[in-house]
C-alpha cells in the first residue's frame, strides 16, 4: 500500500511538473512556446541521441543530447510566425539569411552529427569548425575586428592578415567553450540568453529575436528537470551565432570588446584554464575531463546534502550569476556598454573565477566534505 501511494505521488508530482513547464513555455512564447516544451518532453524519453555515461561528469542519468535541435525547431517556428502575423516580415526573414547563420547551422549540423552517430573523432570535428569558420571570415571580412587591438604592436596587429586567422582561432576556441559550459543545467542557456538580448536590443536581428525566446523557454525546462541538454548540436549552432554576431555588432556599434567579454567570462576563462591544465599535464588540450569549476561546484553542492538535479541546477545558477549576473548588474546601473570600465569588470569576474579554481583544485577535501 505504501509503494502505491509513492508512486501515485511521484506521478502527481510530474504531472505538476508537466503542467508547470507548458505554463512557464507559454508565458514565454505563447504558442511556440508550448511545442517546444511539447518537443523537449519528447525528445528527452526517446533513446536516440543519449549522453554518454559520465561523458560531462556532473549527473548519474543519461540525459538526451538534442536539446540543440529543439531550440532550432523552436526557433523556426518563432520566425514563421513573425511572417503569418505580421504582414511586413512576409517572406522578408528568410531573405535576411547571411553567410553567418548559414555557417553557424552548417556547425551546427557538426555537433548533431556527433549527437545521433559519434563518429566525428576531435580532429575531423576541430578541421570542420576551422574550414566554415575561415569560409564565414573569408566571405564576410568586415566581421574581423582590425582596430581592436590598442596595446599589444597595434601597428603589427590591427592587420587584416594577421587578426583575420586570429578572428578564425578565436571563433573555433569559444565554440569550443561553449560546449564545455553545456556541462551544468542552465550555464551556457544562461550566459547566452543576455548575450542574444543584447544583440536583438542593438541590432533588431529576428533571428537572434527567435533565439532568445527558444532558448530562454530551454533554459526552463533544462533548470527544472534536467532531463535534456543542448548537445554538441545546440552548443555549436548557439555560440557560433554568438560569436559572429557579437563581431558583428562590435563592427558597426560603439560598444566595447570587454562588455561581451564579461557577458561571456565563464566559457572564455574556463576554455582558458583547461586547456593550461591539460598542456600542464602533457594531456591533448582537446581532451575532455571532468576536472571543470562547474565538475567540482557540482560536487561541493551534491556534498552539502542537496539532490543531484538540485545541485546541478545551481551550479549552473551560481557561476551564471557571478559572471554574466554581475556584468548585467552594471549594465542595467546605467553603465555604457562603450565603457573603458568593463575590463575591470572582466577582471573581476575573472579573478573569481581563478579564485574558485584554485580553491577547488588545493582543498578538495575540505570543500568536498563539509565538517
Amino acid at each position: 500500500m505504501k509503494d502505491r501511494v509513492r508512486r501515485l505521488t511521484l506521478v502527481s508530482r510530474h504531472r505538476i511538473l508537466e503542467i508547470f513547464l507548458f505554463v512557464v513555455g507559454a508565458l514565454i512564447a505563447g504558442i511556440t512556446g508550448l511545442i517546444t516544451v511539447g518537443v523537449l518532453f519528447w525528445l528527452s524519453d526517446i533513446q536516440g541521441g543519449r549522453d554518454e555515461e559520465g561523458k560531462h561528469g556532473i549527473s548519474d542519468r543519461l540525459p538526451s543530447r538534442l536539446g540543440g535541435l529543439a531550440v532550432f525547431v523552436s526557433g523556426v517556428i518563432v520566425l514563421w510566425s513573425r511572417e503569418f502575423t505580421d504582414p511586413s516580415h512576409a517572406g522578408s526573414i528568410w531573405q535576411q539569411m547571411s553567410v553567418v547563420e548559414m555557417g553557424a547551422l552548417t556547425i551546427g549540423a557538426v555537433g548533431l552529427t556527433e549527437d545521433l552517430l559519434r563518429s566525428l573523432g576531435t580532429r575531423k570535428r576541430l578541421l570542420l569548425l576551422f574550414l566554415v569558420s575561415g569560409i564565414c571570415i573569408a566571405l564576410r571580412p568586415e566581421l574581423v575586428p582590425v582596430t581592436m587591438v590598442t596595446w599589444l604592436i597595434p601597428d603589427l596587429m590591427n592587420n587584416f592578415w594577421v587578426m583575420a586567422p586570429l578572428t578564425v582561432l578565436f571563433v573555433v576556441a569559444f565554440v569550443n567553450a561553449g560546449n564545455i559550459a553545456d556541462g551544468a543545467n542552465g550555464l551556457l542557456p544562461l550566459v547566452l540568453i543576455p548575450v542574444f538580448f543584447m544583440i536583438y536590443k542593438m541590432t533588431g536581428n529576428s533571428f537572434s529575436f527567435a533565439v532568445l525566446l527558444s532558448l530562454t523557454v530551454f533554459a526552463a525546462f533544462n533548470l527544472f528537470t534536467g532531463r535534456i541538454f543542448l548537445g554538441d548540436m545546440g552548443a555549436y549552432l548557439l555560440s557560433t551565432l554568438a560569436c559572429f554576431w557579437s563581431l558583428d555588432m562590435y563592427s558597426q556599434h560603439s560598444i566595447s570588446a570587454w562588455f561581451l567579454a564579461s557577458l561571456l567570462a565563464y566559457p572564455c576563462v574556463e576554455f582558458l584554464v583547461s586547456f593550461s591544465r591539460r598542456v600542464w599535464k602533457l594531456k591533448s588540450p582537446m581532451q575532455a575531463d571532468d576536472q571543470h569549476l562547474h565538475n567540482h561546484l557540482y560536487h561541493w553542492w551534491l556534498a552539502r546534502g542537496l539532490p543531484e538535479l538540485g545541485a546541478n541546477s545551481l551550479t549552473g545558477i551560481t557561476i551564471a550569476l557571478f559572471t554574466t549576473g554581475l556584468a548585467l548588474l552594471f549594465y542595467f546601473g546605467g553603465l555604457s556598454v562603450g565603457s573603458s570600465s568593463w575590463f575591470w569588470i572582466f577582471a573581476v569576474e575573472s579573478i573569481l573565477l581563478l579564485c574558485a579554481v584554485a580553491a577547488f583544485s588545493y582543498g578538495k577535501e575540505s570543500l568536498v566534505h563539509p565538517s
